[in-house]
């Protein structure tokens, strides 16, 4: 008998085997199915928000075998936060915006698997053109700034001219201002 396969008895003395499926062959709940198929499902919409019948469709899209009535009742009832138990086992992993509108709940803490990042961006700009800038960043992180809450992965921008800069850390910026102002010369020949 192979590894993957326990062979063993019964009560009746009946031999039974136990089949040891990789982790890959687990069973998928709905609720993994419509998870992995939610962030492909709110980049594709404006405001981050989405409907059952979104999340059906790309289901169905991918191949689920899950019945329509089964994905629409985990979205509307058993992975929704602020709706009442009526289920055994209820998550908290959206939120109901308005009749038939639903997004990703905001995580009030980090995964395991998250940690503060510091992204240092160095440019010449105007004060104009910065504070374009810091939005399209700001629109990039969090697609619906107006939602209330936090945000799911809480962040922060800030602008300092490099002048400002203690020497100290200002030192390390240096070689990557003095080559922007060269590569802004040569392109614009100042």
């Amino acid at each position: 008998m192979n590894d993957a396969a326990d062979a063993s008895a019964d009560e009746d003395g009946r031999p039974s085997v136990f089949v040891h499926l990789p982790h890959h062959h687990e069973a998928v709940t709905a609720r993994d199915e419509i998870l992995a198929a939610l962030p492909s499902i709110v980049e594709r919409s404006v405001d981050g928000s989405f409907q059952p019948q979104d999340v059906i469709d790309e289901l169905r899209r991918r191949g689920s075998v899950y019945a329509e009535s089964t994905i629409r009742t985990h979205i509307v009832s058993r992975m929704c936060s602020d709706v009442p138990d009526h289920h055994a086992r209820t998550y908290d992993d959206l939120e109901r915006l308005a009749h038939g509108r639903y997004r990703l709940a905001a995580s009030p803490r980090p995964m395991a698997s998250q940690r503060p990042w510091a992204i240092r961006l160095t440019l010449l700009a105007s004060d104009a053109e910065l504070d374009r800038i810091v939005e399209r960043i700001g629109a990039a992180i969090c697609e619906s700034p107006d939602h209330p809450g936090p945000c799911a992965n809480p962040w922060l921008v800030s602008a300092t001219p490099v002048d400002d800069v203690e020497e100290t850390e200002r030192s390390t910026w240096l070689p990557s201002v003095d080559e922007l102002i060269e590569q802004r010369q040569a392109e614009h020949d100042w």
